[in-house]
């Protein structure tokens, strides 16, 4: 009732002022000095201070001279360094964290050193996109771990290749609903369709492949970058016929990285180079993706071999005029990884961006403030 909510100030104006105090005293506690910035107007409407924030500093702009104006009053605060790492660190989810330090120091430092991060609960009845992508992963697991040469993939009738399929889905897809009772079981059904027409196509592709063994599926390895520690889990690799190895990793997304990115020293996508410069896979002789999707299935990569022609997109051709062979690659992602983590370790947290970047995932994305950033690099630089 109104009364009650009077007498114990639920959500009143006081009970707002008391949080408010509460969340000044608690971030006064760690600084000496504490400024709050904040926006008087957002397109046509009027924001105001809130009350609770005592002695307020109000700073309007010339509307005569905007630029001027601006420039005389703002203070810009050197808040681009935090305090460097000493020795060896463990990075849980390293190699993202080091892809959002090359595209933006700051959303690496807020997400892995301050752990800005939302809890993320898996939804119970329903099948995401993502639990889409660890079936099908499971599900070609299943298989080569079973039947580990090419050959006998090649072997196989349609009918036989389907029965396989169907028998490896149901595993995976039992395993999967002991975690999702609450899935609505139609959607399994259109779910079980849908990943014996896409392993089935994924497979018929691997079909025409020249002759190789699976030598792996799933297994992880430990990475040192510099003096960051992590765990990766490499999708597959598989023996070829001369003897060399070639990793696999699986894309079920819409929009996997392009082949010719790897040569870019803009290339944000750090997975095949942290694989292929620290894994410490012997006889390494090519990295590629393996794009399983509604849309299309592909095996697009590079071959350390010119000669070595595994399909149309998976060969030892260079697209670039800065690198001349296979070594000449590894040795490039050794040094540009070396340095993005050099560049995280030594506290490095700036705002760097493009109008390229992509921050869809970025859960930190409003203390960036890009919006802030560009206007002032833009204006006052």
């Amino acid at each position: 009732s109104k009364t009650l909510q009077k007498k114990y100030h639920i959500f009143d104006e006081i009970y707002i002022d008391q949080i408010n105090e509460s969340s000044r005293l608690r971030l006064e506690s760690i600084s000496n000095e504490l400024i709050i910035s904040c926006s008087l107007q957002e397109n046509d409407s009027i924001l105001r201070i809130s009350p609770s924030i005592k002695n307020a500093t109000y700073i309007k702009k010339d509307k005569q001279n905007k630029k001027d104006a601006l420039f005389l009053i703002q203070e810009l605060i050197d808040d681009s360094y935090a305090n460097p790492i000493n020795g060896e660190i463990y990075i849980k989810g390293g190699r993202i964290c080091l892809e959002k330090q090359k595209s933006c120091p700051a959303w690496a430092f807020y997400e892995h050193r301050l752990g800005t991060l939302t809890y993320n609960a898996d939804k119970q009845d329903i099948l995401t996109k993502r639990a889409e992508g660890e079936l099908i992963h499971k599900i070609l697991e299943m298989f080569w771990t079973k039947h580990r040469n090419s050959k006998v993939l090649i072997q196989m009738s349609n009918e036989k290749l389907i029965d396989e399929i169907n028998g490896f889905i149901d595993t995976a897809i039992d395993q999967f609903i002991e975690k999702h009772q609450d899935i609505n079981p139609l959607f399994v059904d259109y779910e079980k369709k849908y990943l014996e027409e896409i392993v089935l196509k994924w497979l018929s592709y691997e079909k025409i492949r020249p002759p190789f063994t699976v030598l792996e599926c799933e297994k992880s390895y430990e990475i040192k970058v510099n003096r960051i520690k992590f765990t990766v889990k490499i999708d597959r690799i598989d023996a070829l016929e001369n003897e060399s190895k070639l990793l696999i990793d699986y894309k079920t997304g819409n929009t996997p990285f392009s082949r010719r990115s790897l040569f870019s020293i803009n290339n944000r996508d750090l997975q095949l180079p942290i694989y292929a410069a620290f894994s410490g896979i012997e006889s390494l002789g090519g990295v590629s993706i393996g794009w399983i999707n509604r849309k299309n299935v592909n095996l697009y990569g590079i071959t350390s071999d010119p000669n070595t022609i595994i399909t149309s997109n998976l060969n030892g051709r260079i697209d670039s005029s800065d690198i001349n062979c296979w070594q000449d690659l590894i040795n490039y992602w050794i040094f540009d990884l070396e340095e993005v983590a050099k560049d995280y370790l030594s506290g490095n947290a700036s705002v760097t961006f493009n109008e390229d970047e992509v921050f869809d995932y970025c859960e930190a994305l409003p203390l960036l403030r890009l919006a802030e950033k560009k206007y002032q690099f833009e204006n006052y630089e």
